[in-house]
Protein backbone atom coordinates (compact mmCIF):
# COMPACT_ATOMS: atom_id res chain seq x y z
CA UNK A 1 0.00 0.00 0.00
CA UNK A 2 1.05 3.13 -0.94
CA UNK A 3 0.32 6.36 0.83
CA UNK A 4 0.21 10.10 -0.89
CA UNK A 5 0.64 8.31 -4.12
CA UNK A 6 2.31 9.82 -7.46
CA UNK A 7 2.78 9.18 -10.71
CA UNK A 8 6.27 9.89 -12.23
CA UNK A 9 6.59 8.71 -15.76
CA UNK A 10 5.95 5.21 -15.72
CA UNK A 11 6.41 4.74 -11.96
CA UNK A 12 3.76 5.25 -8.83
CA UNK A 13 5.76 6.60 -6.04
CA UNK A 14 4.55 6.76 -2.74
CA UNK A 15 5.32 6.66 0.55
CA UNK A 16 4.48 2.34 2.26
CA UNK A 17 4.02 2.28 5.39
CA UNK A 18 6.36 -0.46 7.33
CA UNK A 19 4.39 -1.13 10.85
CA UNK A 20 0.84 -0.59 10.12
CA UNK A 21 -1.21 1.94 8.80
CA UNK A 22 -2.56 4.37 11.04
CA UNK A 23 -6.26 4.30 10.37
CA UNK A 24 -5.64 0.34 11.93
CA UNK A 25 -4.00 2.07 15.26
CA UNK A 26 0.22 0.95 13.73
CA UNK A 27 3.32 3.15 14.38
CA UNK A 28 4.51 5.58 12.35
CA UNK A 29 7.82 4.28 12.31
CA UNK A 30 9.63 3.38 9.14
CA UNK A 31 13.36 1.80 8.19
CA UNK A 32 15.72 4.21 7.11
CA UNK A 33 14.62 7.97 6.62
CA UNK A 34 11.59 8.96 8.70
CA UNK A 35 9.34 9.28 5.34
CA UNK A 36 11.24 6.75 2.71
CA UNK A 37 9.95 6.98 -0.79
CA UNK A 38 9.32 3.86 -2.84
CA UNK A 39 8.12 3.07 -6.68
CA UNK A 40 5.85 0.76 -8.44
CA UNK A 41 6.27 -0.17 -12.11
CA UNK A 42 2.80 0.87 -13.65
CA UNK A 43 2.93 -2.06 -14.74
CA UNK A 44 3.08 -4.41 -11.81
CA UNK A 45 0.00 -2.35 -10.34
CA UNK A 46 -2.55 -5.27 -10.57
CA UNK A 47 -5.20 -3.32 -8.22
CA UNK A 48 -6.37 0.24 -7.00
CA UNK A 49 -8.68 1.16 -3.93
CA UNK A 50 -9.39 4.30 -2.85
CA UNK A 51 -11.92 5.39 0.31
CA UNK A 52 -14.40 7.50 0.24
CA UNK A 53 -16.71 9.55 3.01
CA UNK A 54 -20.58 8.10 2.76
CA UNK A 55 -22.48 11.30 3.34
CA UNK A 56 -25.38 9.51 4.16
CA UNK A 57 -24.56 7.35 6.46
CA UNK A 58 -22.25 10.11 8.70
CA UNK A 59 -26.03 12.65 7.71
CA UNK A 60 -27.47 9.47 9.84
CA UNK A 61 -25.18 9.11 12.22
CA UNK A 62 -24.96 12.98 13.42
CA UNK A 63 -28.87 13.15 13.03
CA UNK A 64 -29.13 9.30 15.18
CA UNK A 65 -26.75 11.07 18.17
CA UNK A 66 -28.63 14.20 18.16
CA UNK A 67 -32.20 12.30 18.59
CA UNK A 68 -30.15 10.31 21.41
CA UNK A 69 -29.14 13.54 22.98
CA UNK A 70 -32.68 15.15 22.46
CA UNK A 71 -34.38 11.78 23.98
CA UNK A 72 -31.98 11.97 27.10
CA UNK A 73 -32.06 16.00 27.81
CA UNK A 74 -36.44 15.32 27.67
CA UNK A 75 -36.06 12.51 30.30
CA UNK A 76 -33.57 13.86 32.38
CA UNK A 77 -36.10 17.63 32.18
CA UNK A 78 -39.07 15.20 32.31
CA UNK A 79 -37.79 13.75 36.08
CA UNK A 80 -36.32 17.58 37.33
CA UNK A 81 -38.15 20.67 37.99
CA UNK A 82 -34.82 22.44 37.46
CA UNK A 83 -34.55 21.68 34.32
CA UNK A 84 -38.68 21.18 33.52
CA UNK A 85 -39.58 24.57 31.38
CA UNK A 86 -43.13 24.53 30.76
CA UNK A 87 -44.66 27.01 33.76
Amino acid sequence: MLYQPELRGDSLWGRREYHGSPEMGGRREYYGSPWPRNAVALADVTQVETSHVHEAKSVALVLGIGAVIAAAYIAVASMDPILNFSY
